[in-house]
């Protein structure tokens, strides 16, 4: 019997660990694909101290990277984002430089830090918070889009406690996941089908279903092969990070405003019979 106990207790410790290692793989699986693109530099060449250089940034010579985690990181995207909604009028760039030179005063130590979190945006640019604020202050994304991408993940989440109430009241934030891929697929439909006019095709909601498999196999998302625990899912974790689900979903947003802007951008030239110049 003691034995018996003993090793149950062994084998619940390795079952914990072989889930907590797979969490852990699949959140590494994404984050790999963007680290193979991105390499790590002790040292960092300044920009310069020209006026088209954003003044948090301006210096010249090589500094020194910092290394920022990714929870740093996260929490500093968080922090500009609801702070760029108080003072809407304030340039996204001056929000950096208050934050910079509020937290790490003297200018040499506060440039150093905003390089610094400038490459750990890079490196972290497969979490969708890292990404979009990345894209801000490059000018590839408008915040305008990025808000979008919020109302759209707290319109769907309203729009599954609905469903959900048609089955149980009072809701607990979950469904069977029959029902939940099948909710998906209508609320990324049209409008005149009863979507939230954000449309996906079949390679998108591939990738959805590929994340949803992904979340299962982390555990703590509330993902299992009978139900998802929807508002477990759409919510932040504990690091900050989105499931492998949101994530997918907010991006697949930015890209498909990014993708109609180009086609905007592409008829307009061509209705003026002019060509598209090079990165342009």
């Amino acid at each position: 019997e003691s034995f018996q106990k003993v090793w149950g207790e062994k084998e619940g410790w390795r079952k914990r660990y072989r889930e907590t290692r797979t969490q852990l793989d699949e959140r590494e699986r994404v984050e790999e694909e963007v680290a193979n693109q991105w390499r790590a530099n002790e040292w960092i060449t300044a920009r310069g101290e020209g006026d088209e250089v954003p003044e948090v940034l301006r210096w010249n010579g090589q500094i020194k990277n910092r290394n920022l985690t990714k929870k740093e990181t996260l929490k500093v995207c968080k922090y500009l984002f609801s702070h760029r909604e108080k003072e809407p009028d304030t340039p996204i760039w001056a929000h950096l430089l208050l934050y910079a030179s509020n937290n790490f005063g003297a200018r040499n130590r506060y440039v150093e830090w905003a390089y610094s979190f400038l490459d750990a945006l890079k490196k972290y640019e497969s979490d969708v918070e890292c990404y979009s604020l990345l894209g801000v202050l490059e000018g590839t994304l408008s915040e305008e889009t990025y808000r979008q991408g919020l109302v759209l993940q707290e319109l769907i989440l309203e729009k599954l406690k609905e469903r959900e109430s048609a089955i149980r009241k009072p809701i607990v934030g979950k469904l069977p996941r029959p029902e939940f891929v099948k909710a998906m697929q209508q609320l990324l439909g049209p409008k005149s089908k009863g979507g939230v006019g954000a449309e996906r095709g079949k390679a998108q909601f591939e990738e959805l279903a590929l994340e949803l498999n992904s979340d299962q196999k982390g555990q703590h998302w509330g993902v299992t092969d009978k139900e998802v625990q929807y508002v477990t899912l759409l919510s932040e974790g504990r690091d900050g990070s989105p499931s492998l689900y949101a994530n997918a979903l907010r991006r697949q947003l930015y890209n498909q405003r990014a993708e109609y802007t180009e086609d905007l951008k592409r008829h307009l030239l061509k209705g003026r019979g002019g060509e598209e110049e090079p990165g342009a």
